[in-house]
Order: structure tokens, then C-alpha cells, then sequence
């Protein structure tokens, strides 16, 4: 059985390796002394939030995490059903919760499982507080066996687990945010993919009439996520959403992953928007209509970002992957939006963490106030601030791409020039970031979530964006054929 290591968000494992019932156990109970240890308040004082998605296990293990906080004399809000991880943090900074606790391996494929911890408001908890808990695993693993805890039954009966049914006030208070009305009377042609993942079934219950057409695909909980290799909303995995946007006529594709926190959208022709476009579009709505203030993204975000905040006169900020970085940068500079480029973008007047369901509902109220198509929206961005052509390839880690060559990459480059242009700055904020004199950039680090190693680029042309990727691949040794 494997360490439980915190990464970018949240610990995850392989089903059966390392993610296992005894290590669910482990987690639970260093959380119970982690939450009894940190203040002067009474165990029966503290209050958690958990919910689980459609995995192997994540249900089972939501109700193991309850009976052993329960046994701790900590109460627990227990999801009656698998809820999107953006709902756990909602009502988790709703009803007072001290922590959210959500079990999912959100966009890992279906041999993972995980568990993420959130805060009083639904942030991410701090890198300090998963370090602590990590501390207090490992003291549990060489000192307690954890075999009795209360059994649910008894647990209700004391009151300390109830069985919620959180959806409805999620969906009650995202109809507020957003011109629900105006989307509806938009006619808008919409096709949902849930990808076999928690979204199943929100769309319609948000905008569901006789004047809007939705149609949801792969919205059966399948912990399998048959015919995709992950359910994470990027091209190669959006094909039959590509199909039924184009079989049915429809006027946009959007999906969603398995936890609902990130989003990823097909144009009315079939063709894949790539997510830092994406939150350009829906900045440029949010920015000119609802509120004008600085927009934080992560390193590895389009530098389209940037043009855009200059275009809106307003600050672009710039933070570590992850919205463990994100939220806090969001918070002390007062920012309405916030995003990574993996798709999971943020809303102060909602939440300070990712929520692939605000995302779409502000994206379609963007096209209902245009009128326009989603390919139209980004070529008026592309028109406004120049194209754009970006590419991100997620590589596994394996023998014969040797990662002490790669560490010693990031680590120690030894370059001043790429593919004949200067290096401008080699930033070393996360991984590394290869600036070069023409505004083009790439950029490589190893994943906080899964084996692999992420390399992102973009370039105001096609021909060089697939140049400087295969200059990179071939700098470092590695092959994908």
C-alpha cells in the first residue's frame, strides 16, 4: 500500500494499490484528530460536508469517512447521491461546515479514486494543512489499528450523521447569478455530455422548457467511463459530443467531468474550443457585463489572457497550477474570475473554486446576449486580440522516457536560444515556462494528479506551435509514437 501523498488537489490513487478501504480509514481518522487538534472548540462542535461521485467505491468509502468522523463525535452532513464536487464546496460553505470532504479522482481515468478536502468556503485546503494531515497518517499507520467505528444507524439516531439532498439549493442560488430567463428564450440547441460523471441531469433541472433544446449523452453513472480513455472534457475524448453536435444541428456541445468542476465546449460545427480560449470568452462576457476587475489564471494559460485584461483596462495575474494557487490570488486581489487551463475556471460571486456548471451557464448567457454562435464569439476575441493557436500534450512517465532527464531539464535547461529565437525568460514558476522574443512560449511540468508529464505551447502560428512541441520531445529524448 502506497503513501497518502496530498497533490494538486487533493490525494488520489489506483483503486486496490492505493486507494483502499484501510488507507480511506487511515485518511479519515488522521482528519478527526487533525480537526479535534486545531482548536479549543468541542469534537461535537465541528461540522463536515461529503458527498462522492460515480466511482468504484466512492460511495462506500463517502459512508466510511462519515461512521469514523462520527465515531470522532464530529457531525457529518452525508449527499443521499453522487453530487459534483462544486456542490460539496458550495454547501459546505453554506451550512457552516467546518471541511467539505468529496470522494472522486475527478478526470482520472476509472482506476483511480481520490479524495478531496475543502475548507469552511469551499477552497481547496492550504498546502500547510494536507502537510499536517500527511504527518498525522503517518503517525496513525505505525500506532493505531482502526477497526470499530459507529455504524450508521446508530450514527443518525445520535444526530450525528444526516443524509442531505444538496442539489436543490445549488441549483436555487445558481439561478440567481445568471439570465436563466434570457438563455431560455434564447432557443439555444444545447447537447450535454456528462461522461458518465455527476452532471447527469442539472442542465435540464436549471434550463429545462418548452423554448430549449437539451439533450444529454453518457449521462448513465458508469464508474467504467466506457469508450473514452478518461472522463476529462478535452478533444481526444469529446468525439461523440463532436458527432451529436453535428447529427443533431445543434448550437453547442458541452461536457463536463466526472466531477463537474471543469468544462469543455464543441462549437456549432463540431469543432473543439481549447479551454484557454474558452475562459477568454467567458472573461470578456463577465468582464464588459457583471463585474470589471482583475482576471488570475495560471502560468500555462494563453497569453490571450493578458491582451484581454489590457484590452478591459484591468490587471492579468498570473499564479502555480492549481487552485490551491488560483483562489488565494483570486481573494487578495478582489478578482470575479479565476482559471486554470485544464478547463476549471472560478467566480467570486459564487465561489471561490472551480464549477464547470457556472461556466456553461455564463457561457450561454453570453451567446444569448450576442446572439451569436460559439465559433463567432472567438473569432470576434481572435479580431480583438490576434490569433492564437495553442496545443497541450499529456505524455505517461515511462522507462524509456527517462525522468532524471527530465528533472534535470527543468532543473538546468542550458539553453539561450530555441529553434533560432531568443530566450526571454525562462520561468520557473512551475516546471518550466520557455519565453522566446517572437511572444511565443512552451512549457513543461510534471502532473500534481496522474503519472504523466504535461507540456503546453502556443504561437501565433500553426506550423511553429508543432515545431517547438517536436523540438522540445526530441531535446528531451522522448518518443510518442
Amino acid at each position: 500500500m502506497g503513501a497518502i501523498k496530498f497533490g494538486t488537489d487533493g490525494w488520489r490513487g489506483i483503486i486496490g494499490e492505493d486507494f483502499t478501504l484501510e488507507n480511506v480509514k487511515f485518511l479519515s481518522e488522521a482528519l478527526s484528530n487533525y480537526i479535534k487538534n486545531q482548536s479549543q472548540k468541542n469534537p461535537e462542535d465541528f461540522k463536515v460536508t461529503i458527498g462522492y461521485d460515480t466511482r468504484f467505491l466512492s460511495n462506500e468509502s463517502a459512508l466510511l469517512i462519515s461512521r469514523i468522523l462520527a465515531e470522532n463525535s464530529i457531525k457529518v452532513d452525508l449527499s443521499s447521491y453522487p453530487v459534483p464536487t462544486p456542490v460539496v464546496s458550495y454547501t459546505t460553505s453554506k451550512n457552516n461546515s467546518d471541511y467539505g470532504i468529496i470522494v472522486t479522482a475527478s478526470h482520472n481515468a476509472g482506476i483511480w479514486n481520490g479524495i478531496k478536502i475543502k475548507d469552511s468556503h469551499g477552497k481547496s485546503i492550504s498546502e500547510i494543512e494536507a502537510n499536517l494531515i500527511e504527518k498525522e497518517i503517518l503517525n496513525i499507520k505505525s500506532n493505531k489499528n482502526i477497526d470499530e467505528y459507529i455504524d450508521l444507524e446508530k450514527a443518525e439516531q445520535k444526530g450525528l450523521i444526516t443524509k442531505i439532498f444538496p442539489l436543490k439549493n445549488y441549483i436555487k442560488d445558481l439561478i440567481k447569478l445568471v439570465d436563466v430567463e434570457k438563455i431560455k428564450s434564447s432557443k439555444i440547441k444545447i447537447i450535454s455530455d456528462c461522461m458518465h460523471g455527476t452532471s447527469s441531469g442539472i442542465l435540464p433541472k436549471i434550463l429545462g422548457s418548452e423554448n430549449l433544446l437539451i439533450k444529454e449523452i453518457n449521462n448513465e453513472g458508469n464508474p467504467l467511463f466506457p469508450g473514452i480513455k478518461q472522463p476529462e472534457p478535452i478533444e481526444s475524448n469529446l468525439l461523440d459530443l463532436s458527432n451529436s453536435v453535428k447529427d443533431e444541428k445543434a448550437d453547442i456541445g458541452l461536457a463536463f467531468d466526472a466531477d463537474s468542476d471543469r468544462l469543455g465546449v464543441i462549437d456549432e460545427n463540431g469543432k473543439y474550443i481549447d479551454t484557454p480560449y474558452l475562459f477568454c470568452m467567458i472573461a470578456d462576457h463577465v468582464t464588459a457585463q457583471k463585474y470589471k476587475g482583475p482576471i488570475v489564471s495560471t502560468i500555462t494559460m494563453s497569453s490571450m489572457v493578458d491582451k484581454l485584461a489590457s484590452f478591459h483596462e484591468v490587471k492579468s495575474l498570473r499564479t502555480k497550477i492549481g487552485f490551491k494557487y488560483v483562489a488565494p490570488l483570486m481573494e487578495k486581489s478582489s478578482s470575479f474570475i479565476g482559471g486554470e487551463e485544464s478547463g476549471g475556471f472560478a467566480y467570486s460571486n459564487h465561489l471561490i473554486e472551480r464549477d464547470g456548471i457556472m461556466s456553461a451557464l455564463l457561457l450561454l448567457e453570453s451567446l444569448s446576449y450576442s446572439k451569436e454562435k460559439p465559433s463567432d464569439l472567438l473569432k470576434d476575441l481572435n479580431k480583438k486580440l490576434g490569433n492564437h493557436f495553442y496545443k497541450r500534450i499529456d505524455i505517461p512517465i515511462e522507462k524509456k522516457n527517462n525522468i532524471n532527464n527530465i528533472n534535470q531539464f527543468l532543473k538546468d535547461p542550458k539553453i539561450s536560444t530555441f529553434l533560432g529565437k531568443k530566450i526571454t525568460k525562462l520561468d520557473k514558476t512551475d516546471g518550466l515556462k520557455i519565453n522566446l522574443e517572437n511572444g511565443d512560449w512552451i512549457a513543461l511540468r510534471l502532473s500534481g494528479t496522474e503519472p504523466l508529464i504535461r507540456f503546453y505551447s502556443e504561437s501565433s502560428n500553426q506550423k511553429q506551435l508543432d515545431s517547438m512541441l517536436n523540438e522540445i520531445l526530441k531535446k528531451l529524448g522522448i518518443s510518442i509514437s
